[in-house]
């Protein structure tokens, strides 16, 4: 039986038993006006809002855009905190293998399956439509976390009463803050390795690195782009190829960057070009620490930990709301800039061990901490920087 129906049986056995107890009483005592019940928040999910100290249980689908390491550890730091929020959490996932069409049906699947709310990036404009259709047809909630719908669908997607909100990278300046760096070490002439432009995060990405690149003198001599990592180092040893005089390679992620390291390195000008990447992972880290890769930004995927507190905060009967009292769409924190000089520290908080603590997760849940507030997501997104974050780690660990 499921604990909600569990949960009424016991509640009418409750019942009988104190009409029992009431009628033995009888007159024996004086009669008290019965203390009127605070109202229960109309959840669509549980009978009432989850007393402090204790969060629902619920099936929770995740839609992974792919099998790549960062998005693997989105959904892993995810699911780390819907397991901390209630271990009685069932947890679904999909792979959604980088296509549309894939994750349509996988989408389909996990709602077909019983899954109370959706975790989804928001990598195609073209899906939104769909996808919210296909949450309200299941009543489903919806989290958007790590890559933002387009900004002039937000008002689409907030027409919806079970869209959770959005906790997110500013990812146009992701890319700029590398693009600037890359010109201030000298970079002239650079090539971008990227996923297909289209999809915001990319969009966002690659528009930012070529003004701040541009703006600091530099100019782009070639986009490359494929969705597929097998794919990129062939087109970057034909950039290569076209511009000799390339100085500096942008990856927009990880397996960009790593691509175009092993085409730099056959075509023997690995040494003459200086690496930029966005999403760092553990290989790469150790890259800037060792000097090969000149910079890049990491820290993104505490996004997915905080886009699911909002879920099950929503879930648990206390949506958080903005400051007009819509859902909240947080989409302007700012990666780590991660360079040789801070690299070691990024690696032993962010990678070496988890970076979310239960305690901090457990801080952003209204179950475990009811005075959490819009304030704090947004006090998050605001002050996420290395020394800051690592103390806010200590903190809560």
């Amino acid at each position: 039986m499921k604990k909600r129906g569990l949960k009424r049986v016991l509640a009418a056995v409750f019942c009988i038993m104190m009409v029992f107890a009431l009628a033995a009483c009888g007159n024996g005592g004086a009669n008290t006006p019965a203390e009127e019940a605070p109202a229960a928040a109309d959840t669509g999910s549980q009978d009432a809002a989850a007393p402090a100290g204790s969060s629902g249980a619920y099936t929770i689908g995740y839609l992974n855009f792919g099998p790549d390491w960062i998005l693997n550890e989105y959904m892993a730091e995810a699911k780390e905190v819907a397991l901390w929020a209630n271990p009685d959490n069932e947890w679904l996932e999909a792979d959604g293998g980088y296509m549309a069409d894939q994750m349509t049906t996988k989408i389909q699947e996990l709602l077909a399956s019983g899954a109370e709310a959706l975790c989804y990036d928001a990598h195609f404009e073209t899906m939104l439509t769909d996808t919210v259709d296909k949450c309200k047809q299941a009543d489903a909630a919806l989290l958007i976390a790590h890559i933002p719908t387009f900004p002039e669908r937000y008002d689409e997607i907030r027409a919806y009463d079970k869209f959770v909100g959005y906790f997110g990278s500013d990812l146009y300046q992701a890319g700029y803050q590398l693009g600037q760096r890359a010109a201030a070490d000298g970079g002239k002439i650079a090539i971008i390795a990227s996923g297909a432009k289209g999809t915001i995060d990319m969009n966002g990405k690659i528009d930012g690195f070529t003004a701040g690149f541009e703006d600091g003198g530099g100019t782009i001599a070639q986009l490359i782009t494929s969705t597929l990592p097998p794919e990129v180092e062939g087109l970057v040893s034909g950039a290569l190829a076209n511009h000799p005089d390339c100085d500096t390679i942008y990856g927009t992620t990880g397996a960009h960057t790593t691509s175009s390291l092993s085409a730099a390195e056959k075509a023997g000008l690995k040494d003459k070009i200086n690496f930029y990447s966005s999403d760092l992972g553990p290989e790469l880290i150790q890259m800037v620490i060792d000097g090969d890769v000149k910079a890049g930004d990491a820290g993104s995927t505490v996004e997915w930990a905080l886009g699911m507190t909002l879920l099950i905060n929503f879930l648990d009967g206390h949506p958080i709301v903005d400051d007009s009292g819509r859902q909240p769409i947080i989409d302007w924190m700012k990666p780590l800039l991660v360079d040789q000089g801070n690299a070691a520290d990024v690696k032993a908080t962010w990678f070496d061990k988890h970076p979310v603590t239960e305690g901090l997760a457990k801080h952003f849940l209204w179950a475990y901490n009811p005075d959490i507030s819009y304030t704090d997501y947004t006090d998050f997104a605001d002050s996420y920087s290395v020394d800051w974050y690592t103390n806010l780690q200590k903190q809560y660990s």
